[in-house]
């Protein structure tokens, strides 16, 4: 993950009298290279070094000599910045307009970052009998413009694509600014009378009807092991796949818990996009593939499959 980051943020969030368990986690995650993350600074720490006051500052950095230092990389157009980034970025910026948001990546400020929870903690989420639907995963929505969902049985189960829509109800922004990628990955054996085409038409019809920006669909019928939605920031995972609901209900076998991962999240060698970055390599290998027109549609272009360049 690429972390953008301006002496203003800096500043004022080491500055402030936040005892937090968050601004605990975010200190250590913006100063400790074991994160995994790759920082990228808008200013050159040499030059506070005569200020005692900044010195103290950017003294907070002085793990981080693997830093990119690009000066006033977040004085461009936003446009320009977004199609530079890398797509699993997160801005950290007290100057940046929050219109960044709006084509994909998550923003936040040095008085307002409470929405990193989002991405900096891991989160079980027991599904019980008293869901009816998808509209949880609401709370863990943040800014994105891509989505692989990998789930072998999501077609043959999900009768009327209840789950698929409420779940990308739930995920996908309200406003963007650029084309969504949206892939979904996923082949059972015993259903070989699936039409892709006219899957693909309906979801289509679907996403038309629920978003104002363009989202570029792709289905691809292959054997995936893994049953998981990944976003530019997160993973959410189940060992029972995603097509829980029938009318609004769940049967009682069919009760368990998603894991929920984003790739801040602290592990033991450092945050989980280590592991987060091998299985979008697999699938991007997945889609890669050249298959029958029976077997795939859409032009399999995905943001995600581009973090590891």
């Amino acid at each position: 993950m690429d972390v953008y980051l301006d002496y203003e943020f800096l500043e004022n969030f080491l500055l402030s009298d936040d005892e937090s368990e968050l601004f605990v986690r975010l200190k250590s995650f913006i100063k400790e290279s074991k994160n995994k993350n790759n920082l990228i600074l808008n200013f050159d720490p040499i030059e506070f070094y005569d200020d005692p006051e900044k010195q103290i500052i950017v003294r907070h950095l002085s793990q981080r000599l693997d830093a990119k230092i690009e000066v006033n990389c977040l004085s461009q157009k936003i446009d320009f910045i977004a199609e530079k980034a890398n797509p699993c970025s997160l801005f950290l910026s007290d100057l940046l307009e929050d219109d960044i948001e709006y084509y994909g990546y998550l923003h936040a400020k040095s008085k307002n970052y409470q929405t990193l929870e989002k991405i900096l903690f891991s989160d079980p989420l027991p599904i019980t009998g008293q869901y009816k639907n998808w509209n949880f995963l609401h709370t863990y929505k943040v800014p994105c413009n891509a989505i692989v969902f990998s789930d072998n049985y999501l077609f043959t189960n999900d009768i009327g694509y209840e789950n698929l829509k409420s779940i990308l109800s739930n995920l996908l922004p309200e406003k963007l600014k650029v084309t969504f990628d949206l892939t979904i990955i996923g082949y059972d054996p015993k259903k070989q009378h699936i039409q892709i085409q006219k899957t693909y038409q309906e979801i289509s019809e679907f996403l038309k009807l629920s978003f104002n920006y363009n989202i570029n669909l792709t289905i691809i019928r292959e054997d995936s092991h893994e049953r998981a939605i990944y976003s530019n920031l997160a993973k959410f995972s189940t060992h029972k796949g995603f097509s829980l609901f029938n009318n609004s209900k769940i049967k009682s076998k069919d009760e368990m818990t998603l894991s929920y991962t984003p790739v801040g999240a602290k592990t033991l060698s450092g945050t989980s996009m280590e592991s987060f970055s091998i299985e979008i390599e697999k699938l991007k290998k997945i889609a890669r593939v050249q298959r029958m027109p029976d077997k795939e549609i859409g032009n399999k272009q995905n943001r995600l499959f581009t973090i590891n360049k």
